[in-house]
């Protein structure tokens, strides 16, 4: 399956989406949700503006409530890891860790079923008031 490389590819895509099954039509959403947050966290100069537009994007491109994909990048050396999943737990996550080639950082891969966009801004928060230079994707 070719995929989906911007959000104006995407649109034109979107009436096909109940057509696909539902294996593939899950990765193409986070396929593009991936893309948007990562282009637009890496720009983000002003944070309120940046979550009313992912608040703006989520609400767009899924049926609430829906499984969300977190990613965080966090330093080996620390208890960051913990923190994150305390943050989430409770709430039937599935959490994956992977180390960095290096072993420098860990990537951290929530699943999570979240109940509407501004539930999942509000873990965002929560992760970046609690974890000191966290990565967000």
């Amino acid at each position: 399956m070719k995929k989906i490389k911007n959000i104006s590819t995407y649109a034109r895509l979107k009436e096909f989406i109940p057509i696909i099954p539902d294996s593939y039509r899950d990765g193409i959403k986070s396929h593009i949700v991936s893309k948007i947050r990562y282009k637009n966290m890496s720009e983000a100069k002003d944070p309120e503006k940046f979550y009313e537009k992912l608040k703006s994007q989520l609400k767009d491109t899924s049926m609430w409530p829906n499984e969300y994909l977190y990613k965080f990048i966090v330093s080996t050396n620390s208890h960051q890891v913990k923190v994150i999943e305390n943050i989430f737990n409770n709430m039937g996550a599935v959490i994956t860790t992977k180390n960095s080639k290096n072993g420098n950082y860990v990537s951290v891969s929530i699943n999570v079923k979240m109940k509407n966009p501004e539930a999942v801004i509000q873990k965002y928060r929560e992760v970046g008031e609690k974890v000191e230079g966290v990565i967000s994707l």
